[in-house]
């Protein structure tokens, strides 16, 4: 008899071969085929994470440098002032200004600005203002301007920046760069050069004092033209 060889299949029973698994049909002499220790290597030897590079990271420093630009341009924005913003001596800023100077209960004059700022000195500082000059309670002209300014306490009103007078009863028509009305005696005073303008006439000078009406004025310095 041949010896079997070592690792040949074994018969089986006939009643195993009705098992369900067909790999109980055949039986293997157990052999161990692998063996490996699978215990965790020690602490010492366990994978870590790797270390960043030593040094600033090219990305990071870009991203920084992004924001800081960024935060440096909104606080520009936020500290750029406003064209209505106050100035450190106004007080109260008012829009649809109205008001009204009157001596013995008889108007002076009537103001209407779009603006007013009320300053820390007691003044109305006033953007493109209209104002209604009176003489016995009676409108005598009307006075227009970019800026002007009102003390509160004498009613002194100075107006400023391509300044016109329309003379209602005169037909008269003055223009100048300043010129100052003083309620005491009702009168325009202004050390500027001027140009007034009637039907046919055109008077230019420097200086000047005239009433509220333009119908009684002294003119300095006085050139006079014939316009046809």
């Amino acid at each position: 008899m041949r010896p079997r060889p070592r690792g040949a299949a074994l018969l089986v029973p006939g009643l195993a071969l009705a098992r369900a698994d067909p790999r109980d049909h055949l039986r293997l002499p157990r052999r161990v085929l692998f063996r490996h220790d699978l215990r965790a290597p020690p602490a010492s030897q366990a994978l870590s994470h790797p270390r960043h590079p030593r040094g600033p990271d090219p990305l990071a420093k870009e991203i920084a440098r992004s924001l800081a630009l960024l935060l440096l341009l909104l606080g520009a924005a936020a500290c750029r002032p406003s064209a209505t913003a106050p100035d450190a001596e106004t007080q109260q800023v008012l829009e649809g200004f109205t008001m009204t100077q009157t001596t013995k209960g008889s108007r002076q004059w009537e103001i209407r600005s779009p603006e007013a700022r009320v300053t820390l000195r007691g003044e109305s500082l006033l953007a493109t203002p209209e104002i209604r000059f009176f003489r016995h309670d009676r409108h005598v002209s009307t006075a227009k301007s970019k800026t002007a300014s009102i003390h509160a306490q004498t009613g002194a009103v100075r107006l400023q920046d391509e300044v016109v007078i329309v003379s209602v009863d005169q037909k008269a028509v003055l223009r100048t760069q300043r010129l100052d009305y003083t309620p005491e005696d009702q009168k325009f005073r202004t050390d500027e050069p001027l140009t007034i303008e009637r039907p046919g006439v055109r008077i230019r000078g420097k200086g000047l004092v005239a009433d509220a009406g333009l119908s009684d004025v002294t003119l300095y310095h006085q050139e006079t033209s014939i316009v046809r």
